[in-house]
This record gives C-alpha cells, sequence and structure tokens, in this order.
C-alpha cells in the first residue's frame, strides 16, 4: 500500500508540473500573440469592453520646428541627449532604457526641471507618434508599455495644468485611441493566476476617464481595481508577487489613482482604494 500510495503522490506531483509548465507556455502565447482577442475576459469585463467608444487611429504629423537645440530625456538610468529631435528608432541593448524612452518615463522624470515646460512634453509626444505611430510593433506596444504612456501624458498634462482636462484636441486623440487599444488587450493572467499589470491597465483607463471625460473607461478601471486589488494584495497589505521594487512603484499607482480620484471627486474609486492604501503603506513602511 506504501508503494502505491508514492506512485499515486508522484503521479499527483507530475500532473500539477504539467499543469504549470502549461500555464506558463499558455501565458507566453497569450501575451504575445493573442491579445485583442479578449480570449481570457470574465464575461462583465467583455460587455464593459464592448461600450468604450473606438476611433479612427490618429495621424499626428512631426512638428515643423522647436525652441529647444537639444533634448535630453531622462531614462531609467541616466540621460539620453539628442541634438534636435529624437532619433526615437535609436537601438538600446539595455531592456529596462529601451522601454523607459516608449513609456515615456522622461515626462514625469523630467517634469519639475526648471527648463521643462507643457509644450516641450507635447511636442515630444507628436514628434514619438509621427515616426512611431500610434502602435507601433515589438516591445512599444504591448499593454504594459501602452498603459505607461497613457499614465505618464495624464500626470505631466496635470501636473502643469493642476487639472486633468487640458489636453489639447490631436493628444486626445491619442490617448482615446490608446485607451481603446488596451481595453481589448488587459493584461488577464490565464489559469487563475495573479499579476500586477492588471492594476498598471486600470490606472491607464481611470486616468484617460478623466483626462477624456469618459465615463465607460472610469468605470471598467474602477471595476478592475474592485475584482483585483484584494487577489494581488495579501491580507497584511503586501503584494503578493513578493518584490520589495514592485511593492513600491505598485503603491506609487494606488497614490496616483488617489490623487486623481480626490481631485476629480470620485467617490466610488476612493471607497475601493481607502482600506488597502493603508495597509500599502504600511508594509512600504
Amino acid at each position: 500500500s506504501s508503494v502505491s500510495y508514492s506512485f499515486s503522490n508522484a503521479v499527483k506531483y507530475l500532473f500539477q508540473v504539467l499543469k504549470l509548465n502549461f500555464q506558463r507556455i499558455y501565458r507566453f502565447i497569450a501575451v504575445r500573440f493573442l491579445r485583442g482577442l479578449m480570449l481570457d475576459y470574465p464575461i462583465k469585463f467583455k460587455k464593459k469592453v464592448k461600450a468604450i467608444k473606438e476611433i479612427s487611429t490618429p495621424k499626428l504629423p512631426h512638428p515643423k520646428s522647436s525652441k529647444y537645440k537639444e533634448y535630453k530625456l531622462k531614462l531609467a538610468k541616466g540621460y539620453k541627449t539628442f541634438r534636435g529631435w529624437p532619433n526615437w528608432k535609436i537601438g538600446i541593448e539595455s531592456h529596462e532604457q529601451h522601454v523607459s524612452l516608449h513609456r515615456w518615463n522622461w515626462l514625469l522624470n523630467s517634469a519639475s526641471e526648471d527648463s521643462i515646460d507643457l509644450e516641450w512634453g507635447f511636442d515630444l509626444i507628436r514628434s514619438w507618434i509621427s515616426i512611431m505611430g500610434v502602435t507601433p510593433s515589438g516591445a512599444a506596444s504591448e499593454s504594459y508599455s501602452v498603459a505607461e504612456r497613457i499614465s505618464n501624458t495624464c500626470l505631466f498634462s496635470r501636473h502643469f495644468t493642476k487639472g486633468w482636462t487640458g489636453l489639447p484636441s490631436d493628444i486626445k486623440e491619442v490617448i482615446q485611441y490608446k485607451a481603446y487599444f488596451l481595453s481589448r488587450r488587459l493584461e488577464f493572467i490565464p489559469g487563475n493566476l495573479t499579476g500586477n499589470h492588471i492594476i498598471n491597465n486600470s490606472r491607464a483607463l481611470i486616468l484617460a476617464g478623466y483626462s477624456l471625460e469618459e465615463n465607460e473607461l472610469i468605470g471598467l478601471g474602477r471595476d478592475l481595481l474592485y475584482e483585483y486589488l484584494p487577489k494581488v494584495v495579501d491580507e497584511d497589505g503586501f503584494l503578493r508577487e513578493g518584490s520589495s521594487h514592485y511593492h513600491f512603484l505598485f503603491t506609487r499607482w494606488i497614490l496616483e489613482i488617489r490623487m486623481a480620484a480626490i481631485d476629480r471627486q470620485d467617490r466610488g474609486t476612493l471607497r475601493i482604494l481607502e482600506e488597502i492604501l493603508e495597509k500599502l503603506l504600511c508594509a512600504c513602511n
């Protein structure tokens, strides 16, 4: 009987290993190749997504002139300086540096510098779109990167205009298109696993909704928070993935959503954040 018991445990263990590996492979395929098909969307989120307005692909002309002779962009590590308009297709070996350039992290990284103003950022966005397109191929259009571009644009505009409706009409079209694009590529993970990216997606949709005054985007982002915050944060307020680095980054996202919700007097979103944010901050300490 001990032999049969051991054999049974071995089979059970083997099945678990095979299941995990299948989930890993399926997740890789889903993330890389099946985005946009909404295969892993819960039904209630599919209904929400279908309510989001679709627009035609915006095409922005390159800005004709600039008062800046060079652009010094602060990336994940150090600065990248361009004489004149940036070469957006430049090859960068480091993945983190590469995605930092294409996630527009430099908008927020540079916003506090004295030489930077609103038009500096908007013209760089126009330059990037005119060269790269709204949704280029490769890592630049993975859902996380799209969400980062949306959030960084909205936060940059809020920093200088002190509000959420200060985007010019052409940039609004870009954000509208990106939000629609993202809504069909939300990072639900197959196999009942969790990940922090779905909250990053939520942040982008909520900030875009405030900036465009689109209630459908706000509602979808809020529902994602309600559904997935309790799943990615444990009872003690720690990010389940166990990374202290990502815990601080994740908490920053939640603080940014809270700041925006306070600005827009969005009590529904604030109620979702209230209890969990206190736990997140205690876990940071």
